[in-house]
C-alpha cells in the first residue's frame, strides 16, 4: 500500500507544498526527496547550477540525475498541524515533468 504525505518544501525562502510518496523502497544515507523538474524550477534549482551529476542504479537500469546534497528544509503538513523541519538531499531527473 502506498503512503503519501503532504510536504512543505523550503529552499532559500522559496516554498512549495507537494504530495510525496513515502518509503518507495529506495534507501539513502540521509533524508532525500526526488522531485520532478517543474518543482525544481519553482524552487530555483533549475537549471542545475552547483548540483552533482549522479546516476542511480534502478530496476530499469541506470538513471541520470542531479543531486543537491543540502538543498533545504522540509516538514510534513497535516490539516492545520506541521512537523518539525528537517534537512534533506534533493535530486531530480532531467526528463521528469
Amino acid at each position: 500500500m502506498a503512503v503519501r504525505l503532504k510536504l512543505k518544501v523550503n529552499v532559500k525562502g522559496k516554498v512549495v507544498e507537494m504530495v510525496a510518496l513515502l518509503n518507495s523502497g529506495y534507501e539513502a544515507p540521509s533524508p532525500q526527496l526526488l522531485i520532478p523538474v517543474d518543482v525544481a524550477k519553482k524552487l530555483d534549482l533549475w537549471p542545475p547550477e552547483g548540483a552533482l551529476d549522479v546516476e542511480f542504479d534502478t530496476a530499469g537500469g541506470l538513471l541520470k540525475a542531479w543531486l543537491y546534497p543540502k538543498a533545504g528544509r522540509t516538514a510534513v503538513v497535516a490539516n492545520d498541524e506541521r512537523s518539525k523541519e528537517v534537512g534533506y538531499r534533493c535530486s531530480y531527473i532531467p526528463y521528469s515533468r
